[in-house]
This record gives C-alpha cells, structure tokens and sequence, in this order.
C-alpha cells in the first residue's frame, strides 16, 4: 500500500523532541504519522507501511509506539473491520495528541 500524495515535510512539536525519554526511532515514526494523517490528527495506516517506510521491522513499530503511547504523544484506538469496511480484520487509529 503507497501513501497518497501529500506534503514533503512534516512539523514535530519540539516538547516531544525535547523529551529524553523518547528515542530517535519513535519521533521519526510520530513524523511519519503526522505526514499520514495530513490535515487531521489522526490516521489509521497499517504497521507494515509503517515499518516500510521507516525500514525497520513491524516488532520495532510496535514497540516505538508503545513509547509514543506512554509518554502521551500519541493515543490507539482499535478499529473493528466494522468501521473500516472488513479491511484485515481491526486495524489501530492513531491520535496525535
């Protein structure tokens, strides 16, 4: 799956570049969700993109977003395949806090 066509460049607020806490990998990863979600402040890519696209594996997603998660960067959502039309079952929402 190809992203759509958007912006070249994204903003990360600079209170979460200044945390310690959160590793390089994981800001990269708030970046490129912030990229997915465009004008909005959530997106619901799959990991596998994700982790393509940062080329790292879809484990290392996981574990970027637990520390997004838990230093208040972002919050998941599960959707059911209800909401998004039977695609692959449920699928993570992510809001950019």
């Amino acid at each position: 799956m190809n992203p759509p066509r958007k912006a070249k460049s994204v903003k990360i607020p600079i209170n979460l570049i200044k945390q310690k806490a959160i590793s390089h990998g994981a800001i990269r990863l708030y970046g490129l969700l912030s990229w997915f979600s465009s004008h909005k402040n959530y997106c619901c890519p799959p990991e596998d993109t994700l982790a393509k696209t940062l080329g790292v594996s879809t484990r290392q997603i996981y574990r970027y977003i637990a520390e997004l998660e838990d230093n208040d960067a972002i919050r998941i959502e599960r959707i059911s395949k209800d909401k998004i039309g039977g695609v692959d079952g449920r699928r993570n929402s992510y809001l950019l806090v």
